[in-house]
């Protein structure tokens, strides 16, 4: 007698992405490699025409232009769009809306109290800051809920975002530190590569040589941490040898406060970060 197949809560599920930029097509990539869903249980919209053929070519999913028509009988809204955009999108489909679709935000800055001004009351909301490494399924999202979110909000969130990365729950009150750590971490150490780069450079190395260095030394490091599970202090100490090269550049680090430096340089991204808010 042949197994019952396991039921999954995406099952017989649509979801839409209104906005097909860079974030919604990582996201509608990694939701078809996991198969979470399938083609044809996923929509895309968007303002630009040429954006669709793209998006619809590329993953074989059904695309609309007009937003009303794509979240009339679909379960799931992703709200993929620019801050600016928000307040237009939410004024054509926020009374459309209804308590049994779940609706989830990625947009920068928008918090849950802003939009559950603009949409009807007791649709569930989530709000989600996920980092650019959701582009190659290595992103890190952070999410919180809005006033009627529940446990299974929470878990269909954590299972789509969970197709591009490691998910998070946090409080809505440390979003925008999320949003300086992680959200814009990635910058900060694409940032540090290029410097590791430069100094090779500075010190005579081929630029290719150097390159493959930094990166492999950096992608080494990280995974080493997760691999481990050894705390980066600790590591750090059994890589400096007392009186040794690394030491001497420590040494050199601290003295210039470096730490402080970077530190404080996340806190400035934190307070931007609260100026930007959309409350």
């Amino acid at each position: 007698m042949k197994a019952k197949a396991e039921t999954s809560i995406f099952d017989n599920k649509k979801i839409v992405f209104i906005g097909a930029g860079n974030m919604a097509e990582a996201l509608i990539k990694g939701i078809l490699k996991a198969k979470l869903m399938n083609k044809q249980q996923i929509i895309a919209t968007d303002i630009k025409k040429e954006r669709l053929e793209y998006i619809k070519k590329e993953t074989g999913i059904n695309t609309f232009l007009n937003n009303r028509d794509a979240v009339e009988k679909v379960d799931f809204i992703v709200l993929s769009i620019k801050p600016q955009m928000l307040e237009e999108v939410l004024n054509e489909i926020g009374k459309q809306l209804l308590p049994h679709q779940l609706v989830i935000s990625i947009v920068a800055g928008a918090t849950t109290v802003y939009i559950e001004k603009q949409i009807n009351d007791q649709v569930p909301l989530i709000r989600v800051m996920p980092n650019i490494a959701v582009l190659v399924r290595q992103g890190m999202s952070a999410f919180c809920s809005g006033k009627y979110s529940r446990i299974n909000h929470e878990k269909i969130t954590e299972e789509i975002f969970g197709c591009v990365g490691k998910v998070l729950k946090c409080q809505e009150k440390e979003m925008d530190a999320v949003t300086a750590l992680s959200g814009s971490g990635p910058a900060y150490l694409f940032y540090l590569l290029e410097i590791l780069i430069r100094a090779g450079k500075e010190m005579k190395l081929p630029e290719e040589m150097s390159q493959i260095l930094s990166e492999q030394t950096i992608l080494g490091a990280i995974n080493m941490v997760n691999e481990t599970k050894i705390s980066p202090d600790q590591l750090r100490e059994r890589v400096t040898s007392p009186g040794g090269t690394t030491q001497q550049a420590l040494d050199y680090l601290e003295e210039k406060y470096f730490a402080g430096i970077l530190v404080e340089a996340i806190k400035k991204a934190k307070k931007r970060a609260e100026e930007l808010s959309i409350k």
